[in-house]
């Protein structure tokens, strides 16, 4: 498809005459064995045909090509260019590149530093470029050489990066903002472009769950809060949104990621966890540009698991109910089928299938420029029933006046996303390998009591090919936006924004007969049908008047704004039963609705903002900003929260005292302080409810009436996050290493949180309040080194950042808040109290294990507890007494570990010879834990999973030298026996690709690339993958269905022209 696209332009382009197929590439190639790098076309006429060798020199003969390429006609004056290219201390500047302007007509300058050039016009314009120097642009005037003196830019100082509402020079920045390219973006190949941002930037935590499709969470310098999101705010052309998983990442120009205050205050309440601002790509004046791709690949899990086999497996339940004195399962003992024995794992896990195909327009005229971009993404998960697929459309357009005064502009984006999700591999447990996958009769085989000896397990294979469930979500973002110069330097704007998506839910359940046990999992005598469907509205309207001026050795700027958005979302959702047919699967073939419901909520916020930015000779800065925020989740006399913040400046390389040389070559320094709010509350959160069917009794008679179910605060306020921020800018060696260094500290105030109330109030519901306030504190270093050596070039960059965090106050809450929610009985892992990390792992310390009965009768620890040690057998854990009191209980859990790492970092390395080009891509953690929630079912749940082989060393009367309690075990609550080292080093990316250059007239480059993600993974982790992808109160806890993945991946890259 991809490859027709391209043709077609290609004939539109050079006439109907003009053909073309993508074998004569590779045939070309392959008959002339091109070299690296341009082809230079000889002046000589030859009358060569297509079956002559290439010249000594490796030159092809102008005639030959275009025999080779019928119709393709050229005009054979040319004019040559010479020359040398050297900075202003006269050293030569190998590999600088030269272009003819408006043409892809180029070449590099050789290890002296002089070039060759043949151009059509002897009048042309060549564009000079070399890192670390400023891009110039050199008339040549009719001159046959040139001599040309590129400035030093040491540190992209000219480099503009996008700001909130505005934009602004990269040596202006007073505030901690990251830049992340697209090259850098677009380099991986994944549904959701956030997923690229990992290890890019410092004090940003990315982790991806590896569903296809699946979330990626997103933390910015630490979790602030406790119940609410830590997602950052994504502005997209404007545009706000909760992620980027609509958009496609080949349309992203650039993102900058805001990390303190100082740089997200005028975007207020909503950029309490920073801000990612991406800006999608647009159109170009210099004529039409058509780019296209195509990728596919594979994938794997990154790790696999170690089960029993079936007679492993019935041997470790014949040893459980020996312990127990109970009966042995005849599955297990007598009736045990050695022909039995299946491997589920292997049976749930493929090779997924991975494809990419789109392509982009870009052009314009004098006053207008379009960009048109499509794209297609399919993945086959690892896990069967699962898949994911999204198609992208989008069209950017602008138009201005030829003075440029007046500019309009445009931009749609267009998606639709469905989902293919299996949420039973791994769900509580893990299918035993002593039952088939069907029975004689071709029907699925699920345990039974009776036979197996358990009563809640179920065959989670059966269920993922039996549900039939579908998830498509549309969506449609996009601006209209107008600007008009009114004075010299004073601007109005008018954007007009929509982001709306359309989310439809759908599963039916069919009719089955697995098994007699566990009814709920493994039959179903009436087939069943959930469906749902929700819309989102959110429409923005944003008024600005911006103000640049300057005076003397003074720029001042000014941003003054209005902004009004309102949220509306609506859903419906019907339950029915009792099908005639499982071949009719529409809502109303169901005779009996179980549940029907629907909702609808309105939320508004109004802003106004005010930036001052003040340069004063490029020496000292100053930005000043200010918001108004009024939001109606709050109630009226609470609505309004003002957020300032201030940051300054100081480049001392621009001081006289500072000194000229070539190693520090430029610094700045940077200090801010700023604060933000937050909304982390549900909608009319103010609001009581009331119950308008509360019918009571009384002296025999039943009378209607109200009663109140939530109870409300309505003084509830923002959220604060206030955050100070010091920071340096330094460039070295001519700009050829770059560093950036923070340290911040954020303490966040009033977070939400939910505090129980008597049940004799008649609620059970918990009152939503300000109480908590969380602290973090971190440093982060970013270092860029980059350096050219003639045809060479290669650039490294480090990042690496470490962030402390601690709840400093849970206000009138007299409890820890418990979270993190694992196995079947329940247990509570991690948790939020005064003076601990929030979310750290919260359990039992342990000792070791008893040894024997006098151990436990013995053990201080229960002292004062002989109901506990009734129960206790040799080889169950030793839980330590923390408090003393000979007693083992609740008030004996302390911390176990930290799901936050002690410092996490990312190391990239790109290389360039000639027209290849090499990244290697690492990315790690240090220092955190995590709680292996799996072993619960691995090791000590009795009903539900096989285990893993590891428990094959549980202890017994004979193996005693062991770290693993006795299978059967009673102590299975959260302790530290859970918890492993989480820290790895992984090579996120592998990528080759080569480059092959003015191949065709019309078609100047085509790029040929492999890539490989999460190719190596070094960690001492058990489970899976020691990366989740969870969420903020479950962060670290491995409760987790779907495995990481590997991908290999291949793909071709064209640009037509």
């Amino acid at each position: 498809m991809i490859i027709e696209i391209i043709s077609s332009k290609v004939r539109e382009l050079a006439g109907s005459h003009f053909r073309i197929n993508l074998s004569i590439l590779f045939y070309m190639t392959a008959l002339f064995q091109l070299e690296a790098g341009p082809i230079t076309i000889l002046e000589t006429p030859v009358d060569w045909g297509i079956n002559a060798p290439r010249t000594s020199e490796g030159l092809i003969p102008r005639e030959a090509l275009f025999s080779i390429v019928p119709g393709m006609k050229g005009d054979l004056t040319q004019y040559t260019i010479t020359g040398m290219v050297t900075d202003n201390q006269g050293n030569s500047l190998p590999g600088a590149n030269i272009l003819e302007k408006g043409t892809i007509n180029g070449v590099q300058t050789d290890f002296d530093g002089n070039f060759s050039l043949q151009v059509a016009d002897e009048n042309t314009i060549l564009v000079v470029s070399y890192l670390g120097f400023k891009t110039q642009e050199i008339a040549s005037q009719g001159k046959a050489e040139l001599n040309i003196i590129l400035e030093e830019d040491a540190a992209g100082l000219d480099e503009v990066v996008v700001v909130g509402y505005g934009t602004q020079k990269k040596s202006d920045l007073t505030g901690a903002i990251t830049s992340v390219t697209s090259e850098e973006i677009q380099s991986l190949t994944t549904a959701d472009p956030t997923a690229a941002l990992q290890g890019r930037a410092a004090g940003v935590n990315v982790q991806s769950s590896g569903s296809p499709g699946g979330g990626v969470n997103v933390v910015i310098r630490g979790a602030a809060t406790i119940n609410g999101s830590v997602a950052p705010l994504y502005v997209i052309d404007g545009i706000f949104r909760e992620s980027l998983d609509a958009v496609n990442a080949n349309d992203i120009a650039s993102i900058q990621i805001l990390k303190d205050a100082s740089a997200a205050a005028i975007y207020g309440s909503r950029a309490a966890n920073g801000v990612i601002i991406v800006t999608t790509n647009k159109g170009s004046s210099d004529g039409l540009t058509i780019e296209a791709h195509s990728t596919l690949g594979m994938s794997n899990a990154t790790n696999t698991l170690d089960f029993m086999n079936a007679r492993q497996y019935a041997d470790a339940r014949n040893a459980i109910a020996d312990s127990q004195n109970t009966e042995r399962a005849p599955a297990n003992s007598t009736d045990f089928d050695p022909n039995i024995d299946t491997d589920w794992q292997d049976l749930q896990l493929r090779t997924g299938v991975i494809q990419d195909y789109g392509f982009n327009v870009a052009g314009g005229g004098k006053n207008s420029s379009v960009y048109f971009s499509a794209n297609y993404f399919d993945e086959k998960g690892i896990l069967i029933s699962s898949g994911f697929n999204k198609a992208n459309v989008r069209l950017n357009s602008e138009y201005w006046s030829n003075n440029k005064k007046i500019k309009l502009s445009q931009t749609l984006g267009l998606t639709q996303r469905n989902f293919d999700r299996n949420n039973f591999y791994g769900s509580s447990g893990y299918n035993i390998p002593t039952i088939p996958v069907r029975d004689n009769t071709g029907n699925f085989v699920a345990p039974n009591s009776q036979d197996h000896g358990i009563v809640f397990n179920s065959n989670r294979y059966a269920q993922a090919l039996t549900y039939d469930d579908q998830n498509r979500i549309d969506e449609v973002f996009g601006s209209v936006s107008g600007e008009v110069e009114l004075l010299p330097g004073f601007k109005y704007k008018l954007n007009l924004g929509l982001n709306f998506w359309s989310n439809y839910n759908y599963q039916f359940v069919p009719t089955f007969f697995w098994s007699t046990s566990n009814p709920s999992a493994n039959t179903n005598e009436t087939a069943d049908l959930s469906e749902a469907r929700s819309t989102y509205y959110d429409t923005l309207m944003d008024n600005v008047f911006s103000y640049d001026k300057e005076f003397g050795k003074n720029t001042l700027g000014l941003v003054l704004g209005n902004t009004l958005q309102k949220i509306s979302r609506r859903g419906t959702s019907v339950q029915v039963s009792d099908f005639p047919s499982n071949d009719l699967r529409v809502v109303s073939a169901g005779i009996e609705v179980i549940n029907r419901s629907g909702q609808e909520f309105v939320t508004g916020l109004e802003s106004y903002y005010f930036r001052l930015t003040y340069n004063y000779d490029d020496r000292y800065l100053l930005t000043s900003t200010v918001r108004q925020d009024k939001s109606s989740k709050f109630a009226e006399d609470y609505r309004t929260g003002i957020f300032p913040s201030i940051s300054l400046g100081w480049r001392l390389s621009k001081e006289k005292f500072f000194p000229q040389n070539n190693v520090l070559t430029d610094l700045k320094l940077r200090a801010s302080y700023g604060e933000l709010g937050s909304q982390n509350l549900d909608d009319y959160a103010f609001f009581s409810v009331m119950n308008l069917n509360s019918n009571y009794d009384f002296a025999d008679t039943r009378f209607f009436g109200v009663s109140r179910t939530q109870f409300n605060l309505e003084n509830l306020v923002w959220e604060t996050s206030k955050t100070t921020n010091f920071g340096l800018d330094a460039s070295l060696f001519n700009g050829r290493l770059r560093a950036t260094a923070d340290y911040f500290i954020r303490n966040t105030q009033d977070i939400l949180v939910s505090l129980p109330i008597p049940p004799t109030s008649g609620s059970g519901a918990p009152i939503t309040t300000n109480a908590a306030s969380i602290k973090n504190k971190g440093f982060e270093l970013g270092l860029d080194y980059n350096k050219a050596e003639g045809e060479f070039t290669y650039g490294v960059n480090f990042n690496i950042s470490a962030i402390q965090n601690e709840v400093t106050s849970l206000g009138p809450l007299r409890a820890p808040i418990l979270a993190g929610v694992f196995s079947a009985n329940a247990h509570n892992s991690t948790v939020a109290i005064k003076g601990e990390e929030m979310g750290a792992f919260w359990g039992f310390e342990t000792e070791g294990l008893y040894q024997s009965q006098a151990d436990i009768e013995n053990d201080p620890n229960l002292a004062n507890d002989a109901a506990t040690r009734s129960l206790l057998r040799p080889g169950d854990l030793i839980w330590k007494d923390q408090n003393g009191d000979g007693i083992v209980n609740e008030d004996d859990r302390v911390n176990i570990g930290s799901p936050y790492p002690d410092f996490e970092y990312g190391l990239n390395f790109n290389a360039n010879y000639k027209n290849f080009e090499l990244t290697l891509f690492f990315q790690g953690q240090v220092g955190n834990e995590i709680l292996n929630a799996r072993k619960f079912y691995t090791h000590f749940e009795v009903s539900r999973s096989n285990y893993a082989t590891s428990a094959l060393d549980a202890w017994t009367p004979t193996n005693t030298d062991t770290n693993i309690p006795r299978l059967g075990t009673s102590r299975t609550a959260t302790s530290d026996w859970y918890v492993e080292e989480g820290g790895y080093l992984r090579l996120k990316q592998l990528r080759l690709a080569y480059t092959f250059n003015n191949l065709f007239k019309v078609i100047p480059r085509i790029q040929v690339f492999a890539n490989a993600q999460n190719l190596l993974t070094f960690t001492n982790y058990s489970g899976y993958d020691p990366e989740l992808g969870t969420s903020l109160f479950d962060r670290g806890v491995d409760n987790s269905v779907y495995p990481q993945i590997v991908q290999i991946m291949g793909g071709l890259k064209f640009t037509i022209k």
